[in-house]
């Protein structure tokens, strides 16, 4: 192995071109780097993304203290309180938690009943039931007028109105809702 080269797939020492093979040709103005200064640019961005995490861990560290240094000034009394404070908080946050997930079932089954996708059911849902309702009849009323346009955009391209095929050879024949036919209420079988 080469002291100068430390690369074995390599055959070229550092620092000196190979003939032009890596000079760039055909991509304009790019600089090739040689090793030492591609090993330079890795340690210099992995020292600064360790010094930013050193920075971020030392101020958590600090914050930490100083919160523990201010909960030792407290008093029993004021101990409790904070504690309480925080149990209120997080079922506070549970309950909203909860509420949203009964609101979005909700939402989907009214949706479901509006002929309305499913998939909008994140845009309306609401902590409160009223505004969630009015969300739910605004989107129901703009999605009806869309598919609706739509249908008559596809009409006009077309250019002609579905046809009536109750007047063919199955006029008069009624399907029931056990599949079976009947013309005239005669069974066809």
């Amino acid at each position: 192995m080469d002291p100068e080269n430390p690369d074995p797939t390599n055959n070229n020492p550092a620092g000196q071109p190979d003939d032009g093979a890596n000079k760039g040709e055909g991509q304009g103005n790019s600089k090739t780097f040689s090793q030492d200064e591609v090993n330079e640019i890795v340690r210099k961005r992995i020292n600064e993304a360790n010094a930013k995490s050193e920075e971020k861990l030392n101020k958590a560290v600090a914050d930490a203290i100083a919160e523990q240094e201010r909960k030792a000034k407290l008093t029993d009394e004021q101990r409790a309180s904070e504690a309480q404070k925080a149990k209120e908080a997080e079922i506070a946050k549970r309950e909203q938690e909860v509420t949203l997930r009964e609101r979005r079932a909700e939402a989907s089954l009214i949706l479901a009943e509006k002929n309305v996708p499913a998939e909008f059911v994140d845009y309306i849902v609401n902590t409160d039931a009223d505004t969630m309702s009015e969300n739910i009849d605004k989107l129901a009323k703009v999605w009806d007028e869309a598919v609706t346009h739509a249908v008559e955009e596809r009409l006009k391209v077309t250019g002609s109105n579905p046809k009536d095929r109750s007047s063919g050879t199955n006029s008069g024949k009624v399907a029931m809702p056990s599949g079976v036919y009947t013309k005239n209420g005669i069974s066809a079988f």
